[in-house]
C-alpha cells in the first residue's frame, strides 16, 4: 500500500482540512500562517476592545501601554495612525513604550496595517 505524502497546510487553509485553500491556488503561494489572535482581530470591529487584543500585545506589553493610558485598541490604532502607518516610526513606538521585541512589534504592526485595510 502506498503512503500518501502528508501536506503542510497553511493556517488560513486549516479549515478545508487536507486541502489548499483557493487564495493559495490563485496567487501561486503559501497563506500567510498568522495567529488566531490576529485573524479574530482583523475581522472584528474595533470598539471598546483591550488593547491586550492587538496581535503582539501580551499581558506584559499591555500593562506598560496602559500605564501610557492606552487601555483600549482604537487608543492604539491612533497611535498607528499618528506615525503615518510607517512601520518603522510605530515599531519603534512600540519598543520604546513598552519594551516588545521585534516579533510583537511586527505582528502589532500587521495588525492594525490589516486592520485599516480592511475597515477603512
Amino acid at each position: 500500500m502506498l503512503k500518501r505524502p502528508s501536506l503542510n497546510v497553511p493556517t488560513c487553509c486549516s479549515s478545508f482540512s487536507s486541502q489548499i485553500c483557493l487564495c493559495c491556488i490563485f496567487n501561486s503561494r503559501r497563506c500567510s500562517t498568522t495567529s488566531q489572535k490576529h485573524r479574530n482581530f482583523v475581522s472584528e470591529p474595533m470598539g471598546n476592545r483591550s488593547v491586550r487584543d492587538v496581535p503582539g500585545i501580551g499581558p506584559v506589553q499591555g500593562r506598560r501601554l496602559e500605564e501610557q493610558g492606552i487601555y483600549r485598541a482604537d487608543q492604539m490604532l491612533g497611535q498607528y495612525l499618528v506615525s503615518g502607518r510607517d512601520q518603522g516610526r510605530f515599531q519603534g513606538y512600540l519598543k520604546n513604550t513598552t519594551g516588545a521585541n521585534a516579533k510583537q512589534q511586527s505582528d502589532a504592526y500587521n495588525g492594525m496595517r490589516d486592520w485599516t485595510d480592511n475597515n477603512m
